[in-house]
């Protein structure tokens, strides 16, 4: 139930910021939450992967974003004011 609450805010974030990667984040948070929710791992244990995994996913996204966003758009060199 975390896992599908939890890709349903961030699919829903995605839809009120238009970005697409949001989408693919909630679809991978959903099929993490389904297959420990398989596998049988306890509550706790269960809960714990999935807020870990999830955490790491969004990291990793908002990590390549800013690593394509500072490539495209390099800091500009300031010039030395000379009067």
């Amino acid at each position: 139930m975390t896992g599908l609450f939890f890709s349903a805010v961030i699919a829903w974030l995605g839809y009120r910021s238009a970005l697409p990667r949001f989408y693919l984040v909630a679809l991978a948070v959903f099929l993490i939450g389904i297959s420990l929710a398989i596998s049988g791992l306890g509550d706790m244990l269960g809960l714990a992967l999935v807020y870990g995994l999830s955490s790491l996913i969004l990291f990793t996204s908002g990590g390549l974003t800013l690593w394509k966003y500072l490539h495209q758009n390099p800091v500009l060199q300031e010039s030395p004011d000379e009067h």
